[in-house]
């Protein structure tokens, strides 16, 4: 309860919802520059399954997507 809450755990509560909302508008900003749909490397066919799942990957992101993400945020 916030009215039990001493003013640095108020503080920290405060700069943590405002860091978690910065990140979050970096990350949309990020996505506008650089959309998944506009890069051939990044988008995959239409999901022909259930909609609800249109990500069939979920393992490890391969290094060498790591590598071309990290050489795109270099030539930025």
């Amino acid at each position: 309860m916030l009215a039990e809450s001493s003013d640095a755990e108020l503080v920290d509560a405060a700069l943590s919802s405002l860091i978690r909302d910065l990140e979050a508008e970096r990350d949309l900003a990020a996505l506008d520059s650089w959309p998944y749909a506009d890069d051939d490397n990044l988008t995959m066919p239409g999901a022909l399954h259930d909609h609800a799942d249109a990500m069939p990957y979920s393992g490890l992101v391969p290094n060498d997507v790591k590598r071309l993400a990290r050489l795109r945020r270099a030539q930025k």
